[in-house]
């Protein structure tokens, strides 16, 4: 049969013919949350196919190396714009959910880009500038009133022109000889919580064998500096209005305390202030302590109900874990949380925590309102400490689907605070070799344990029947296998596969099932010759986050800004050759018809405004250099109706400093498709198969 008679043939497919080949679960895309979930499936005992139309693992979460997958990205950026919305129009099936061509995933834009090519026209432009200026000037040796120019010796200021040219003309080399090699480039760039479900899920699935991490150094606020202070110190000089007017709104970058002693260290509260935080966090972890315990003892009972013969053990063991969580808080009460030898906040504050996390109350409000929190503290908690994401509402006191709540705020600073002591000085963990990494991670996982791999296939669309329910998917032929002379295989052509269910992200959804304007992650990545952060330890090493609260001084930022700045000793940079890589971030909220240049332009901003505010000496400013950024955006996708039984639709959450939200939606997920089987927990099926694959090769030993 020929080419063209196989491709009708497998058009016509309609989840009828039984023939096909059958799996339980098809994934589409290679992000974080579909990669969870292949392995979590595939170590449940279900038969999954798990593909992507890209060369590369992780989707919108990989990580892309300089002079290969960095360029395939960049040339994606930008074909995308003149791809066509729907990648399926060839197809002739009935029943079909067409989906996004793959250039067409994520809507990526891209906006800025300082690459070989800019460098060397502004290398060329420099040039036949300084040829011009040598032009103009009069030949060696003539005269000029009876004397001879050669017996005129340099001006100071010529020399230090002449000097400065000399400067510029070795930077420019410097740029144009930069070897992208040896760089790794995250897409979205993310930390890890030190304690939390994300760092359960990496130790119970395996997974965290595959994969290293170090502490990250530091967390920092760039916020104004206190206005009052400023002015206490001026009182002697008594400056201009307007020279007041910019002292007032200059940037200083503050190291966000994670132990008592940084809080009485911190020059980024007055002494009230600090006192007000210790106060308010007491609250915070007293809220958490008992919330734990009380989940516990709940879970406690329900395994009691389930086998009265144990109840003794059952309650024994609850008792063990209630005690390890009132050690755990105890233990952090010498970092953040209360002290034992301190009273306990009053009952009528609790309860009005409580009140607020009912009525759904805005976390803003709560802080100013309820808690009473100055402004500028209240910043912090919100921004520094619950880490609040960039592209939600955070000042609107409905109740909607988009407000950050209290209960949003309160569970996000309970989660940093509980992984506040486990590793290093902050509560944050750094993947090495970029977070990319945790995507190719838990796909080598899934592999082990069963799941089929095909990169380089793209999903077209899902097949369903009349009563709207899934059926398979139809599958694009491989795209490059060889040359065209070797070319003799069916995986040049479009395959119907049939299937019991399918995990598709959003970004893949068509036009017609997304918001018209949907929410946009803006991202800006900096290579900085130098190191960008300086702390008091010395230790030059580059592994810190930086978070920029909204409507911030001469930023202009309409959202939060995110920030990671890491180096060689994350492994993201060539090694000891003094390279930073700086990832800022913010977002557009869902709806919002601002011009993509002004987030573009706010990221800029950033950049500029956190380097100025870094205690600069002569030296170190030479040090200090973008050698090549790049601008790019993408969209979210949001959360589409899902109207297809056995379709599941992931969404990304959008902007967030932490990845811990991926394996909230792979366990809502996972939860849904296996109702009855432990998230990332290998079924009894799976490990007989391992135990008896085990024997037979040992049989074959013998």
């Amino acid at each position: 049969m020929d080419d063209e008679g196989e491709r009708s043939k497998c058009r016509q497919f309609d989840g009828s013919d039984e023939t096909e080949t059958d799996y339980d679960v098809i994934i589409c895309g290679t992000d974080l949350v579909q990669s969870i979930l292949s392995s979590a499936l595939s170590r449940a005992g279900m038969k999954v196919l798990h593909c992507d139309g890209a060369e590369w693992y992780g989707g919108l979460d990989a990580v892309l190396y300089g002079g290969t997958t960095l360029e395939l990205f960049l040339e994606g950026c930008e074909s995308s714009v003149e791809c066509p919305d729907d990648g399926a129009d060839g197809l002739d099936v009935a029943n079909l959910v067409k989906l996004l061509p793959k250039e067409r995933h994520g809507d990526l834009k891209l906006h800025g880009l300082l690459t070989q090519t800019t460098i060397d026209r502004e290398a060329q432009e420099n040039d036949r500038h300084e040829t011009n200026q040598v032009d103009d000037l009069p030949p060696q040796g003539d005269v000029d009133g009876g004397k001879n120019l050669d017996e005129n010796p340099p001006t100071p200021s010529s020399a230090a022109t002449m000097e400065q040219t000399c400067e510029n003309q070795t930077r420019a080399q410097q740029k144009k000889t930069l070897d992208m090699n040896g760089f790794c480039f995250d897409i979205s760039p993310g930390l890890i919580y030190a304690s939390g479900d994300a760092v359960d899920c990496l130790i119970k699935s395996g997974v965290s064998d595959y994969l290293e991490f170090k502490s990250l150094k530091g967390l920092h606020l760039l916020i104004e500096e206190d206005v009052k202070k400023s002015r206490t110190k001026r009182r002697t000089d008594e400056p201009s209005m307007d020279q007041r007017s910019r002292d007032d709104s200059k940037l200083a970058c503050y190291r966000v305390p994670c132990s008592k002693g940084d809080v009485f260290k911190s020059k980024l509260l007055s002494p009230v202030d600090k006192r007000r935080l210790m106060k308010f966090l007491q609250l915070i972890t007293d809220y958490g302590a008992a919330q734990q315990i009380e989940e516990l003892e709940a879970k406690g009972e329900e395994r009691r109900n389930q086998d009265n013969s144990e109840h003794a053990k059952e309650q024994e063991d609850t008792d063990d874990v209630i005690k390890s969580v009132n050690e755990r808080y105890l233990h952090q009460g010498r970092a953040l949380s209360r002290p034992q030898n301190k009273a306990a906040p009053s009952s009528g504050d609790l309860d009005s925590l409580m009140s607020c996390i009912q009525d759904s109350t805005s976390f803003s409000e709560f802080l100013s309102k309820v808690a009473k929190l100055p402004e500028r503290l209240a910043k912090v908690v919100m921004y520094a400490l619950s880490l609040a994401p960039g592209n939600i509402d955070t000042t609107s006191t409905q109740g909607s689907g988009s407000t950050y709540t209290t209960k949003n705020g309160v569970d996000d600073l309970v989660a940093h605070m509980t992984a506040l002591g486990r590793f290093g000085d902050t509560a944050f963990l750094v993947p090495m070799y970029g977070s990319g990494e945790l995507s190719q991670a838990f796909c080598r996982s899934g592999a082990v344990y069963g799941s089929t791999y095909m990169l380089r296939r793209s999903p077209l669309a899902v097949i369903t029947d009349d009563s709207k329910v899934v059926k398979g998917i139809v599958l694009s032929g491989e795209e490059h296998i060889g040359d065209a002379n070797e070319i003799s295989t069916d995986d040049i052509k479009d395959k119907s596969i049939s299937c019991k269910n399918v995990i598709v992200p959003s970004t893949m959804m068509p036009s017609s099932m997304a918001h018209e304007r949907q929410a946009r992650i803006y991202r800006r990545v900096c290579i900085l010759r130098g190191s960008l952060i300086r702390d008091d330890s010395g230790d030059d090493e580059q592994r810190h986050a930086v978070v920029i609260p909204p409507h911030t001084t001469s930023v202009d930022n309409m959202s939060a800004i995110h920030g990671v700045v890491f180096d060689e000793s994350s492994f993201v940079a060539p090694s000891g050759k003094g390279y930073t890589l700086v990832h800022l971030t913010t977002s557009k909220q869902e709806g919002d018809a601002t011009p993509d240049d002004v987030f573009v332009s706010s990221l800029e901003r950033a950049y500029q405004m956190l380097v100025l505010s870094q205690e600069q000496t002569e030296d170190n400013n030479k040090l200090i250099e973008e050698i090549r950024h790049i601008s790019f955006s993408y969209a979210t996708g949001g959360e589409p109706p899902n109207c297809l039984s056995g379709l599941n639709v992931c969404h990304r959450e959008g902007q967030s400093l932490t990845i811990d939200y991926a394996f909230a939606q792979a366990r809502k997920i996972f939860e849904t498709i296996c109702p009855n089987s432990d998230f990332l927990g290998l079924s009894k099926t799976v490990e007989e198969a391992i135990l008896y694959r085990d024997k037979e090769d040992s049989d074959d030993e013998q």
